[in-house]
């Protein structure tokens, strides 16, 4: 089984998303940890409470096969958190799955990523991929090569299917296959 990051903003994150994902992944047998700027409690946007297992700053590529972020408005902590950044480059450069929904896609254009592939996001954002030289596609779901994109919350069931079918292909020693 594939050992996930799910990367969470430590004050309103959404917690549509944020349920879909994990609940998939419990359900699909998967290991998963959870990570945010702060080992204390993070609040999603409705209130909901989750204690995360792993700092972001400390975490190395190496230990998982997988990250998936988060959206809400809190992703804006992460844009110019530098380490948050080389870790998305680090698992790009590992060619290990990476996965965001809503907002947080936002992540993966300023970590420079998205070059020539595929990508929904959420509508806020689609001007700022384009920009980026993605194609944005306007599906609520997009895998291209290794990067999974959603829409948002409207598109949580489907992301979390997708992901945990990405995740069933997922050989650790070699990547994607």
């Amino acid at each position: 089984m594939a050992k996930v990051l799910v990367v969470i903003p430590h004050d309103r994150f959404r917690d549509e998303e944020y349920l879909a994902v994990v609940d998939a992944l419990k359900s699909s047998g998967h290991d998963f940890q959870i990570g945010s700027s702060h080992h204390t409690e993070a609040q999603g946007h409705f209130g909901l409470i989750v204690n995360p297992d792993v700092n972001v700053g400390f975490v190395e590529p190496g230990d998982y096969d997988a990250v998936i972020f988060i959206g809400g408005r809190g992703i804006e902590e992460y844009i110019n958190e530098s380490t948050v950044i080389n870790l998305i480059r680090n698992f790009s450069y590992e060619r290990k799955l990476i996965g965001a929904i809503g907002m947080a896609v936002e992540l993966l254009v300023y970590a420079g990523i998205i070059v020539g592939k595929k990508i929904t996001c959420d509508p806020g954002t689609i001007s700022m991929v384009q920009s980026s030289g993605a194609y944005y596609t306007g599906k609520g779901v997009e895998l291209d090569s290794n990067i999974l994109t959603g829409d948002g919350v409207k598109s949580k069931d489907d992301f979390a299917k997708a992901l945990v079918k990405a995740l069933d292909y997922i050989d650790p020693k070699r990547g994607l296959r």
